[in-house]
C-alpha cells in the first residue's frame, strides 16, 4: 500500500458487507400509504417532492430542538427520545480480565495498523480517551400500543454528528445513567 487511504479503503470493504434495513418503514413506504388515503380535495393533494420536503424540514426541527437539550416526546403516546451520558471506566471482572467499555478510535487505530504490521495482526484497538459516552435512547415506558417490542429507534448519522458537534462544544449536557 502507498498512502493511508488506500490502506483504510482495503481494510474497510474487504469482505464487501452491505448493510441494508429491510424490515423499517422508510419515507417512501410513509408516501404509499398516502398516495393510497390521500385527501378527496385536491387542494390538500401533495407531490412525492413536497410530501419528503416536509418530512425532512420537521426532521430537522426536531433535531435542532434534539441538540439544545429539548427531548423529543412522539404523538399518540408512541414514547420518547432522550439523552443520556454514560460514565466509561476500566474494572476487573470476576474472573480477572480487564474491561473497559470506551469506544474505539478508528481513525488513530487505522493509522497505527498502517504503520506497524505487528500491530494489525494482533488487532490491537486503540480507545478513545473520553470519560463519559453520550447515548440517544428510545424509550416505551410511557408508550401505550401493543407490540413495544419490535419498535426501535436508530439515529442518523447526520444526527449523530450534530450531536457530537453540539457536545464536543460543550452546549449540552445529558443525566448520568447509573
Amino acid at each position: 500500500m502507498s498512502t493511508l487511504q488506500e490502506f483504510t479503503t482495503k481494510l474497510r470493504w474487504q469482505n464487501g458487507r452491505v448493510f441494508k434495513f429491510k424490515n423499517s418503514y422508510k419515507l417512501r413506504d410513509a408516501f404509499n400509504w398516502y398516495r393510497k388515503h390521500r385527501p378527496i380535495d385536491k387542494k390538500f393533494v401533495l407531490t412525492e417532492g413536497q410530501y419528503s420536503c416536509i418530512i425532512s424540514t420537521i426532521n430537522k426541527k426536531l433535531v435542532e430542538n434534539f441538540c439544545k437539550g429539548v427531548p423529543i416526546v412522539f404523538p399518540y403516546k408512541m414514547g420518547e427520545l432522550y439523552l443520556y451520558k454514560q460514565d466509561v471506566s476500566p474494572r476487573l471482572s470476576p474472573e480477572g480480565k480487564l474491561i473497559y467499555n470506551a469506544p474505539i478510535d478508528w481513525g488513530t487505530t487505522l493509522k497505527t495498523w498502517f504503520e506497524n504490521e505487528a500491530a494489525m495482526e494482533c488487532k490491537l484497538l486503540i480507545k478513545r480517551d473520553d470519560r463519559e459516552i453520550f447515548k440517544v435512547r428510545y424509550t416505551k415506558h410511557t408508550a401505550v400500543f401493543k407490540n413495544q417490542s419490535y419498535v426501535g429507534f436508530r439515529p442518523q448519522r447526520s444526527f449523530k454528528l450534530m450531536l457530537k458537534e453540539v457536545i464536543t462544544k460543550g452546549k449540552l449536557d445529558a443525566f448520568k445513567r447509573y
